[in-house]
């Protein structure tokens, strides 16, 4: 695999977050959210500072910004980030049952960094639905999520287009019978890099970790997926999943993929495994069988591929991103 090429603002970018490792950030602006619903989004500043503060009883806030707002929008809450910078970070503390669909902004600035961070209180639920849709774009997300007693996090993911996507997605169970489901999808494509390191942390008793990650690839892409799940000594009734599947569709196209544990306690369950194969050239042909022409029995195999670990249905983006790169795969195939 060819090494990777840093940009050189890539250290200017970091210096700018207030982050060098992955620790928490030093300045991050604050808000405690204990609502049911809740849109993030970013949406690039123009300088005129048109975003107003607004105040609703179910927020407790501090530290907002005049570039940034909240609003009530059919029926859902939304906090807005005028974006102006090439580097962000922002906090939130979750009380109650959060749903987040983040939403990136489409910025000229070349690279971008974003760090998010989420304390998820006792008995709290928080859901974080994502995409990433930006073409020829590069960016680094930085997810640091603290889960408390008895809180649930699910967190979805879907890289659909960009040049370079780097997540880095790093979960603390701090409190006892936490759980952590994470899931990941992406289709590359062309010369894009998607890179994925995921870490949850057991630093308490009882806890239940889910990664599921798969990819598929076409061209000259190229993929990291990492997954790391850490139990600290001492720690008793502890399960952790891990899987890391993708297909590569073309010769060229590759990835670097590992499930990497760090077990200091003896009562654990730790489920890991990856794939990296070819679509399935028997199911392949059984669809053919039955009369499906084989482009469209390789974007049904993909569809199941991806809906296995998916707990919702596939968005619409990412079913025609999908078709996209079957039917280069496709077309290159019948050229031979």
């Amino acid at each position: 695999m060819k090494s990777i090429q840093w940009p050189s603002m890539k250290d200017e970018l970091w210096r700018q977050s207030g982050i060098w490792t992955l620790e928490r950030p030093e300045a991050l602006q604050s808000a405690s959210v204990v609502q049911n619903d809740f849109c993030l989004q970013e949406v690039v500043a123009d300088g005129s500072n048109s975003f107003n503060f607004t105040h609703h009883e179910d927020f407790l806030l501090s530290q907002m910004g005049p570039t940034q707002s909240l609003a009530l929008i059919d029926g859902q809450y939304s906090y807005q980030l005028a974006v102006s910078a090439s580097a962000l970070s922002v906090s939130f503390k979750i009380d109650g049952k959060v749903n987040i669909d983040f939403q990136q902004a489409m910025s000229d600035q070349g690279w971008q960094l974003r760090v998010f961070e989420f304390y998820v209180a006792k008995g709290a639920a928080l859901a974080i639905t994502s995409q990433v849709n930006q073409p020829d774009s590069q960016s680094m997300v930085l997810w640091l999520i603290h889960q408390e007693q008895d809180s649930v996090l699910n967190f979805s993911r879907e890289h659909i287009e960009g040049a370079f996507v780097r997540d880095h997605v790093c979960v603390n169970q701090i409190g006892a019978n936490a759980s952590s489901f994470l899931h990941g999808l992406y289709a590359a494509h062309q010369q894009q890099l998607s890179e994925h390191i995921w870490t949850v942390s057991h630093q308490a008793p009882g806890g239940r970790s889910v990664q599921k990650l798969r990819g598929i690839l076409n061209d000259n892409a190229r993929s990291v997926a990492i997954s790391q799940v850490k139990v600290i000594k001492g720690l008793h009734g502890i399960e952790s999943e891990q899987r890391l599947d993708h297909i590569l569709l073309s010769d060229q196209a590759a990835v670097h993929t590992r499930p990497q544990l760090e077990i200091l306690s003896d009562d654990v369950m730790c489920q890991h495994g990856i794939t990296v194969g070819a679509i399935d050239e028997m199911a392949l042909f059984y669809l053919q069988s039955r009369g499906i022409d084989q482009m469209l029995a390789m974007q049904l195999l993909a569809r199941g591929f991806f809906e296995k670990i998916w707990t919702g249905e596939l968005s619409e983006l990412m079913l025609e991103k999908l078709a996209e790169v079957i039917d280069e795969a496709g077309r290159h195939e019948f050229s031979k």
